[in-house]
């Protein structure tokens, strides 16, 4: 089981490492190509079309994203049929080369967000949007996987270190007069091939 968690850590760390890689890409790449991504999906209810999704937008080194929902009644049924038949069944999604919307809004340092409603005319709508630089994704989604990575090349590195001396791998304790097991703390040394 233990294995299984710390593979499964491990597994967490890498994904994190990805995340900070593409943000380190993007930083740059944010500056000359503004653009976002879209998920959405329209749901057909006869009297009402209900419409959810997601933009995940990049601009001048920051990174945001922006959940949205939208109702069409009365008036304006009409457009949410469209909308609906433009956007087809089940998820759909999109990318545009153009400058997101959603990432200027109220600031508290580096982060920035913002929420709105409406409500015009049959067509309700409501936004939340919040965006982060890009330096800050990348280093706190790397923080946590190069600390390990880091502790466990110097705990190898001790290990390694330790046995050439002829020490004890878990405390450290000169192994030369009694070699069968370490008198400090009872651990048996390892047996080499």
């Amino acid at each position: 089981m233990r294995r299984i968690v710390r593979r499964l850590l491990w597994l967490i760390k890498g994904m994190l490492l990805v995340i900070a890689l593409g943000a380190m890409f993007l930083w740059p790449w944010s500056y000359f190509k503004k653009g976002y991504f879209l998920l959405s999906q329209y749901n057909d209810r006869f009297y009402r079309i209900e419409g959810a999704g997601f933009y995940t937008g990049w601009k001048e080194g920051r990174i945001g994203v922006d959940k949205w929902r939208e109702e069409f009644t009365e008036e304006s049924i009409n457009e949410g049929h469209q909308r609906a038949a433009d956007c087809g069944v089940g998820w759909h999604w999109k990318i545009e080369l153009k400058t997101p919307w959603f990432l200027n809004e109220t600031s508290l340092g580096p982060l920035r967000w913002g929420r709105s409603e409406s409500s015009y005319l049959g067509l309700s709508s409501s936004e939340s949007h919040a965006s982060v630089p890009c330096s800050l994704v990348s280093l706190g989604t790397a923080a946590w996987p190069l600390t390990s990575l880091t502790l466990l090349i110097r705990r190898r590195s001790r290990h390694r270190r330790l046995a050439r001396a002829g020490c004890c791998a878990k405390c450290g304790y000169d192994l030369r007069a009694s070699p069968d097991r370490c008198p400090e703390c009872g651990t048996l040394p390892e047996v080499k091939a």
